[in-house]
């Protein structure tokens, strides 16, 4: 991104400082000034790292989804249904998220999320749990659980959010 500001912290050069300072840095952390010298971190490394266990309690959460074994791998599904299952490579999850939501993903972030010549035609979307982030392996759970739960259990669902947002709204401020 030419042309783009990146606030870092950085120490400065000079003897006797003693606190970093908050300078305006470009993008690859060149010199912001003669003096100082900024790196600008990956923002995968401020990230929390996605991994089976994480996987585990978003999918759980989800109504009536239940955990056993897939092609010798752990696995998800919601009534029977196929949800998701950890890769052979236990560091990709498969997930039956429908064929929109795998175009937008891939549009969106196609180093975390892709397929591969076996999942072509699916409405399948391969993640990274390297590079994926909380919200967006929350969202795309969400939208998996939604594609493939009877309806029933998603207008409960939905039923259950709606109460929730209402008696939170009825509630006096103190």
């Amino acid at each position: 991104m030419p042309g783009t500001l990146v606030f870092v912290e950085v120490a400065t050069r000079q003897p006797g400082a003693r606190r970093p300072r908050t300078l305006a840095c470009g993008p690859g952390g060149e010199r912001c000034d003669g003096r100082v010298r900024a790196t600008v971190r990956s923002p995968i490394s401020k990230r929390a790292r996605v991994n089976v266990r994480t996987v585990r309690r978003l999918a759980l959460a989800l109504p009536e989804v239940e955990e056993g074994p897939c092609y010798g791998t752990p696995g998800f599904r919601v009534k029977g249904r196929f949800l998701a299952r950890l890769w052979e490579d236990g560091e990709t999850l498969v997930v039956k998220c429908g064929d929109e939501e795998r175009d937008f993903r891939i549009q969106a972030d196609p180093k975390t999320f892709f397929v591969t010549d076996h999942y072509r035609g699916y409405p399948t979307v391969l993640v990274h749990l390297a590079r994926v982030s909380l919200s967006d392996l929350r969202d795309v759970l969400e939208e998996a659980w939604r594609q493939n739960a009877p309806k029933r259990l998603i207008a409960a669902r939905n039923e259950r959010r709606k109460a929730g947002k209402g008696a939170a709204r009825s509630r006096p401020h103190r």
